[in-house]
């Protein structure tokens, strides 16, 4: 979970990735959107942008939602 842009890894890039989504300036793969929902709300939004950049900035020890 949390690896939006596929590169197998979960970075600040992934944040980056579902604020665009968010904004409109992306569109997810069917993948990739499952990816970036990371509180699993049938969502990406800046809500998941920021988990993803606190669990990137070592902020947060998981994503404890989708475990």
């Amino acid at each position: 979970w949390g690896d939006c842009n596929g590169d197998g890894q979960v970075r600040v890039l992934d944040a980056l990735v579902a604020a665009q989504h968010d904004s409109g300036q992306v569109i997810l793969t069917a993948d990739a959107f499952e990816s970036c929902d990371v509180d699993d709300d049938g969502q990406v939004d800046m809500g998941d942008s920021e988990m993803l950049a606190q669990y990137a900035a070592g902020l947060a020890v998981d994503l404890t939602c989708c475990e």
